[in-house]
């Protein structure tokens, strides 16, 4: 199977202005949580029923980056909503955010956003191409990574949420079986190593992962998998390349995403597990 950087691409954003019944909002009232706007790359949590909640912030200047939630929702382990993402230095209606389709990585949906400070019930995030339609209920399965398409600035997301807690494995399950093109991100806000993610259901040698470079969406890096069981000190991640280099010590960032390009006639169930975050 080859690399498929050509599905990508680089997104250029398209510059324009707010619409003019957009600017005419009044401000009513926040819509998103207070505590969500906390600027740093902090996390924080407290025991609330079964669950932990937080924050984590994660800042960047480049264009093309690439990252998801590393939490799940509160109320709803299994979905997560885009309003739980806010956003510091955005352009209004200029910058954006987009999903892909996770059967052949092109863009589904791509959302921008108005600071509900200044547009009440009207602001948070909202669909591009019709900004009217808005989508702070998006709901999200966990794990789901997102494109940013930026102007040269620097921005923050901060994510909130509940911590995803672990299955009787002891591990954090993404399960993208079925999935050509799964965008995955870190779904813990915690620094991992790429050897700590450990595919089940992949096909060795052929189905591989993506790394994006953050700055123009190309694809600079791609990893295959050995099972160390079979291969020893030789086998998990490493460059597909280069086999000889291994790739288990890679850092990888809360958030931070890959896109996998799977072969799903031999890897129908696929699975990511993520150590525990706590």
């Amino acid at each position: 199977m080859d690399a498929i950087p050509g599905r990508i691409g680089i997104f250029k954003a398209r510059i324009e202005k707010p619409s003019k019944k957009r600017k005419e909002k009044v401000m009513k009232k926040l819509i998103l949580a207070a505590g969500i706007a906390a600027v740093g790359a902090a996390v924080y949590a407290d025991a609330i029923s079964s669950s932990v909640v937080g924050y984590c912030t994660t800042t960047t200047n480049a264009p093309s980056f690439s990252t998801g939630a590393m939490f799940v929702g509160v109320s709803n382990s299994a979905k997560w909503e885009l309003g739980q993402l806010s956003p510091t230095g955005f352009d209004e209606g200029t910058d954006f955010i987009q999903f892909l389709d996770s059967n052949n990585a092109k863009v589904t949906l791509q959302a921008t956003w108005y600071d509900p400070a200044t547009y009440g019930d009207d602001g948070g995030w909202c669909n591009r191409d019709n900004e009217d339609e808005l989508l702070n209920t998006l709901q999200i399965t966990p794990g789901t990574a997102f494109l940013s398409n930026m102007g040269d600035h620097a921005i923050g997301y901060t994510f909130a949420g509940a911590v995803g807690e672990a299955g009787a494995d002891g591990k954090v399950t993404i399960d993208v079986s079925g999935q050509g093109s799964p965008f995955v991100a870190n779904p813990l806000p915690k620094q991992i190593t790429l050897g700590d993610i450990i595919p089940v259901g992949f096909e060795e040698g052929t189905d591989f992962i993506q790394f994006l470079n953050p700055n123009n969406a190309k694809v600079y890096l791609q990893a295959t998998w050995y099972d160390p069981a079979v291969y020893g000190d030789e086998g998990g991640w490493c460059n597909r390349d280069n086999e000889d280099e291994l790739l288990n010590d890679l850092p990888i960032a809360p958030g931070e995403a890959f896109l996998g390009n799977i072969n799903t006639a031999n890897s129908p169930a696929l699975k990511f597990k993520f150590p525990s975050a706590l």
